[in-house]
Order: structure tokens, then sequence, then C-alpha cells
């Protein structure tokens, strides 16, 4: 239930009893500050403290990257080559508390969906595989004794055996031993254009990323004893020619704002300061009329940091918004940077009191 109150002269006077929500309207320092809420208050003491609540704006955070570790990944392509059911592998090695210790391999399909190989050691979350491709297929735990993938001074060095969904052997094998010097760069991956139903926008920023080179490697890639040739770069990098076998020794694999049903969170926000924190998330702020609106996010990671910003305008006081806003966002990573981005997302969000 909630109680309906109104205010005379700073007085407080209880009109009444209700099942609906009701609106405060409360001003300081000559700002008026509104808020909408479902109240159960029996008092007046109950009441003057949730109003002087209100008076201290609660900032809803529209915004959320979430991130999903991982050591090392390897791309390996056979599209021009390929098997019946695969037209390329990607193994990656985790070691966090999240999903485990191992080894995993996707498998990239004809159809466009992907299925997940995994040791018994790991606890992948099926629902994070929507942003690949077609979504997932299968996911299953599969023995890999001979597992590894290290990248040293002479490049890349990757075993992998292990049986399919139809029981044939998969095997990967890749052994670089190359004297020049590697010179691997950072790249900002365009994940997106391959997903077709992703509960959330990916943002996989690959650090020391590099290509398998030609020259001193042996690659082997077969599937059920029949060999497959790996696809090639088209023009040489570094004056080296290149696989099109590449990896990265340390991924940021993010998601912005992944599917969320439920209360937005909340931080307190003191009036006329420009960054709350909430979590391991900065949250910077400007002030319109009085009023805080959200500039942007910033969150930092082990790996690097992730700047989110409203390039068009502020994100208004959510209580104050109209029922629908337009607003660009941009995402960029450091450490080192992948060079300046574009506007990458237009973002249109409907929200309700």
């Amino acid at each position: 239930m909630a109680a309906i109150k109104r205010m005379v002269c700073g007085k407080v006077f209880f009109t009444g009893v209700c099942d609906y929500s009701c609106f405060l309207r409360g001003s300081k320092y000559g700002l008026n500050y509104y808020m909408l809420a479902d109240l159960d208050i029996k008092n007046y003491t109950e009441f003057w403290a949730y109003f002087f609540n209100v008076l201290q704006p609660m900032l809803h955070i529209p915004f959320d990257i979430a991130i999903d570790p991982m050591e090392r990944l390897l791309l390996v392509n056979f599209e021009k080559d390929p098997d019946s059911l695969y037209v390329g592998f990607e193994p990656q090695v985790f070691d966090d508390g999240v999903t485990g210790k191992g080894h995993l391999v996707i498998g990239w399909r004809k159809d466009g969906r992907v299925d997940v190989y995994h040791e018994p050691g790991l606890r992948p979350d099926a629902q994070k595989y929507d942003i690949a491709g077609k979504g997932l297929a299968h996911m299953v735990e599969r023995e890999m004794t001979h597992a590894s993938f290290e990248v040293n001074d002479r490049g890349v060095q990757a075993h992998y055996e292990f049986q399919d969904l139809q029981e044939r052997n998969v095997l990967i094998r890749i052994n670089e031993n190359h004297s020049r010097k590697r010179k691997p760069f950072g790249l900002l991956a365009p994940m997106g254009d391959v997903a077709e139903n992703p509960s959330a926008m990916p943002l996989v920023l690959l650090q020391d990323f590099y290509f398998v080179r030609k020259k001193h490697s042996e690659v082997a890639v077969s599937v059920a004893g029949r060999s497959h040739r790996a696809d090639m770069l088209p023009l040489p990098i570094d004056g080296n020619k290149m696989t099109f076998i590449r990896y990265s020794t340390a991924p940021l694999i993010a998601t912005f704002n992944p599917a969320f049903s439920g209360t937005l969170p909340t931080v307190a926000v003191q009036e006329g300061h420009n960054l709350v924190r909430h979590g391991h998330r900065e949250i910077h702020l400007e002030w319109l009329k009085g009023k805080p609106a959200v500039r942007g996010m910033v969150l930092k990671t082990h790996v690097t940091l992730w700047n989110c910003v409203l390039t068009s305008r502020s994100l208004p006081w959510i209580h104050l918004v109209k029922p629908q806003l337009s607003a660009a966002v941009s995402a960029s990573g450091h450490t080192p940077p992948p060079g300046p981005l574009p506007e990458i997302i237009r973002l249109r969000s409907r929200v309700t009191g």
C-alpha cells in the first residue's frame, strides 16, 4: 500500500491510502528534485527519512559492460578448403574463478552456428555464445589430453586433439619457428558483423594480436584424417607472407549492456559532483539545470580500460527523460589504444518510470 502525502508550507499531511505510486516534489537550495516511487510509510518519521533521501538524487545507472576473462585465443580458418561440417576452429585458454582453468575449442559451422568443446575443468556459460555467429548449436565436454597453446619468441606453439560430435578425430597443430621478431598490434574485432541475435553488443579488443607467418611454420589441421589447408592473407605484413591464422595473448571480451530484466542499480549523487563510483565502474556526470546527467562510464579491467562516452548528448536523470531517447555511444580501449574509433552504435532506449 502507498500513502499519499502532500506538502503545505513545510508540513506534511497524510491524505489517504492507495495502492499506486505517488509523486513527491521537494526543494533544496532552490533546485527541484523529483522521484516516483512505491512507498509504504506508516508515520512522519519514516516519511521525513524518505523525503530527505529524495533531496539527494539517486542516479540510475543505465549502462553496463560485462567482462569475460580469457587468457589467449587462436583462430584457424579453412573456409576455402572446408570440412563437411566446419569451416574453422577457435581454441581459447581460461584461468579464472568464473570459467575455471583449461582449454576449449569453438567449432565454426557451415550454417553459421558454433559448437563448443571444452575440457572437464571448465564451466563455460552457454548463454554467452549468442554473440557468436547465429548462436550456439551444441556445447559438449571433451578430454583434450595434449591441449596446449603458447606464444614464445619464435611464434605460436599449439596442439589440440579431441573428438567432435560425430566422433571424428580433430587435430590442430601449429609450430612456428621464425627467427624474425613479431610486431603485434591491437585490434577491435568486428564481432557485431557476424552476430545474428546477440543479447548484448560484443566489444572484443585483441591485444598483442598477430598472424602466424607462412615461412618456417608447420601447420596441420585435420578432421577424420582429412587435412585442410588454412586460409592465407592475400598481402604480406611486415615483409612476411602470412596465413590467416591469427591469435591474441591478451584478449578482452566485453559485452555492452547485456540483456537484463529488473530494477536498474542506483547510486547516491552529491550535488555538483561530476564523478561517482559504483563497483569497478566510474560514472562521469554533468549537471543540466541542477540535475545530474550521465556523460559516460569508465570500466577498469586487468587487461585494459574501457571508456564508454555519450558522443551526442548526456543522458538526463532518468525520472526526467521523455519516453523516447536517442543517443550516440562510442567505446574505446586503451593500453595501448587501438586508435581512434568511429561512432559504433546508435542506442535507442525506452525509459519508463
